[in-house]
């Protein structure tokens, strides 16, 4: 077992890629693939969607992946996490077209939901043509490390958040977890 300093805490995160909407119709499969940005940190660190096709606007997946994060924070503010980022890449299949194509992308930061039971997310795609959004679940349990610490509050103005938090969660504010 590897020992943890003050500054790290490990995490066990659960993510539900559920849904892509407003999304033509075409006969385009897509895929989201999912990365870790500090790969040495995380076990597994990568992860894709089975293919799927467009139904009514919308792309759904409905699939689960589950890995461990270690999340880390100053050693001057040993409370405060950083923030750690998961990339999900949309991409797009077309019949006779030999390269999938770049649908859109969303960048997710774990420290902003850490510790506050499932969080569902509807966000806006970047670098998209179109104002399609993935709808995502994310349950973040710390599994070791300091119990208390104070989550990143993002900037990000264009998605919209609603959060579902289970009774077993312990909180002592709004921003400071304690298990």
């Amino acid at each position: 077992m590897v020992r943890l300093r003050r500054h790290e805490r490990v995490f066990q995160v659960q993510l539900t890629i559920q849904q892509l909407i407003h999304v033509p119709a075409t006969r385009s499969v897509f895929v989201c693939g999912w990365e870790c940005s500090k790969k040495k940190y995380a076990k597994p660190a990568v992860g894709e969607t089975s293919a799927r096709k467009t139904k009514n606007s919308t792309v759904t997946w409905d699939e689960s992946f589950s890995f461990m994060v270690r999340v880390f924070s100053l050693p001057s503010k040993p409370q405060q996490l950083l923030p750690s980022f998961v990339t999900l890449n949309i991409v797009e299949f077309q019949p006779k077209v030999l390269e999938p194509l770049k649908y859109g992308c969303v960048y997710i930061d774990l420290a902003e939901s850490a510790g506050t039971g499932t969080v569902t997310k509807r966000l806006l795609l970047e670098d998209c043509k179109l104002n399609s959004m993935l709808k995502l679940s994310l349950r973040i349990v710390q599994q070791s490390g300091d119990r208390i610490f104070s989550r990143t509050i993002g900037e990000s103005s264009h998605r919209e958040e609603e959060s579902d938090t289970s009774s077993d969660d312990n909180y002592e504010d709004a921003n400071t977890h304690s298990g």
